[in-house]
């Protein structure tokens, strides 16, 4: 439940649609909904929640998350992601667009441990067992900050073709250690050194906790009354970095 005061109103992702675009009231707390930002140049971009090539999941977040965008100006919410203002300079530059997905929140399972290692058992079912060995280890937050910092970097874990790149393949076949199983976790499903394992996120403009979600990462289409709401970035409207 959010920490947002108030007794949520469940919703469902037409009515959050509505919400965003300021056709109906807005209460308090809102739930029943997850969502997820995502960014692409043409619309075969947005067809699956993520277009990152063999991903098999996605972070979503929950619906205080979402409650948190409405009346939000776009450039905030994909601000809001985690990303800098130079970085949203150079995408637009680059033809890039943004959209928000809402989806139901019963298509999402809870981005705890306890939900990460449910969803490892469905999603990657060859690794499962594997991993299922170092369950209690890649808890502790101590082991992510003690890899090297090199096997980390951006260039690492978001290009699968790098020979550092912890793939599913690779993964497959390395060596069986904790810190093995750490870096794929870190590099394929995007659990980096900030993961606490509470099911919790931090919002990067307010500082507020919001509820995060894993779930499939699938087509769209196969997403029961999913909604995709267009964010319309203008790069004359958003601040130039410093």
């Amino acid at each position: 439940m959010s920490e947002r005061q108030g007794v949520p109103t469940e919703i469902d992702p037409a009515t959050y649609a509505a919400m965003f675009e300021g056709h109906q009231d807005v209460p308090v707390a809102i739930s029943g909904v997850c969502g997820r930002v995502v960014r692409g140049r043409h619309e075969d971009d947005f067809a699956m929640l993520a277009f990152a090539s063999g991903r098999r999941l996605a972070w979503v977040t929950g619906a205080d998350g979402l409650h948190a965008m409405l009346g939000r100006p776009p450039a905030d919410i994909v601000l809001g992601i985690g990303k800098d203002r130079a970085w949203l300079h150079e995408k637009l530059a680059e033809g890039m667009r943004w959209k928000l997905i809402v989806m139901p929140q019963a298509a999402c399972t809870r981005a705890d441990w306890r939900g990460v290692f449910a969803m490892i058992e469905t999603q990657y079912p060859e690794l499962a067992a594997k991993l299922r060995a170092w369950r209690e280890a890649v808890q502790d937050r101590a082991l992510a900050s003690r890899i090297e910092p090199a096997l980390v970097t951006a260039e690492v874990k978001d290009n699968p073709g790098h020979p550092a790149h912890m793939s599913i393949e690779r993964y497959r076949d390395c060596e069986d250690t904790k810190v093995n199983a750490r870096l794929f976790l870190w590099h394929s499903l995007g659990l980096n050194q900030h993961f606490k394992g509470d099911g919790w996120a931090v919002d990067p403009l307010t500082g507020a906790r919001v509820q995060e979600y894993l779930t499939a990462n699938v087509m769209l289409a196969g997403i029961p009354e999913h909604r995709l709401i267009d964010l319309r970035l203008e790069s004359s409207k958003i601040a130039q970095p410093i």
